[in-house]
């Protein structure tokens, strides 16, 4: 358990230097290098964060060697002859007291050692990161299960067939519809499902939104994020971890906006920039549990 946790420490101190690193440079060549390639990084960064110990366990046991001593022939070992034991006589028997038994060892009480507090409290800290995102997940999932409707119009699901089919998506998401949604939304890790708004976005807005989702969808940013949400589970002791998280939101949703621009129009990406503001200004409505 004590080498678990040192492997863990050393793990997290080398994960925040690299990760330190990564946001430097990002800052530093934000306007030179994409967002897909930042994401590229953060993935790397994030799958050996997410496995403490070594990645390739490597056992090395050495064996001392043997050592033959070679004698001539005419030399004759002299072996002395095995004493024996001197007989006990009653005299010289050990006494135990008047009863003439043997007090047995006391056996020492249970108690817990540093390292096993240490590990109790690391592994209740990640369960709570763990099940707090659970619960947070549930009750989205909940909230979109009282709203959601299947997709029905039929200039709507063409116009999404025909924006998966200019990406060459084989396996796309189901499509539905949310009237509470003031955005599309993908939700899924297994099976992802994009959920549209209602009726208030206009027709570009609405098609903006759906090739954001479907590159979100083709790029498996789902699943970076919820590599980068168990990162934080193991190392959330570690600032840098919750900084790494926020720095995959940030870096899959440039990289998102970075591949829509190059499907785009060069006189379309004004409007979409404007669209996208809009999406963001109003993502931070709540929604009733």
């Amino acid at each position: 358990m004590t080498d678990f946790l040192l492997d863990l420490l050393s793990l997290s101190l080398g994960g925040s230097l690299a990760a330190l690193v990564l946001l430097v440079l990002s800052r530093c060549s934000r306007l030179r290098y994409g967002g897909r390639w930042r994401c590229l990084a953060w993935l790397l960064l994030c799958l050996r964060l997410a496995v403490p110990g070594a990645v390739i366990p490597v056992e090395i046991e050495v064996l001392p060697a043997p050592i033959q001593v070679e004698l001539p022939a005419d030399r004759v070992i002299y072996e002395a002859p095995a004493r024996q034991p001197a007989p006990v006589t009653g005299e010289m028997a050990p006494t135990a007291g008047e009863s003439g038994a043997v007090p047995a060892p006391q056996e020492p009480g249970w108690t817990l050692s540093a390292s096993q507090v240490i590990f109790a409290i690391w592994l209740a800290g990640g369960v709570s990161v763990l099940a707090l995102s659970l619960v947070r997940h549930r009750r989205c999932l909940a909230w979109l299960d009282q709203r959601k409707r299947p997709a029905e119009d039929p200039a709507v699901i063409r116009r999404f067939n025909r924006l998966a089919d200019g990406m060459k998506m084989e396996k796309r998401p189901d499509l539905g519809v949310c009237p509470a949604l003031s955005s599309p939304m993908l939700v899924g890790l297994f099976h992802p499902a994009l959920f549209l708004p209602g009726e208030d976005l206009g027709e570009k807005e609405l098609e903006y939104g759906m090739l954001h989702e479907l590159v979100h969808c083709r790029r498996r940013h789902i699943w970076l994020k919820a590599l980068a949400l168990w990162v934080c589970a193991l190392h959330w002791f570690n600032p840098c971890a919750w900084l790494v998280a926020r720095a995959v939101e940030r870096d899959t949703e440039l990289a998102c906006d970075e591949e829509v621009l190059t499907c785009l129009p060069q006189d379309q990406h004004a409007a979409y920039g404007r669209a996208i503001l809009a999406a963001a200004q109003q993502k931070g409505a709540t929604y009733e549990t």
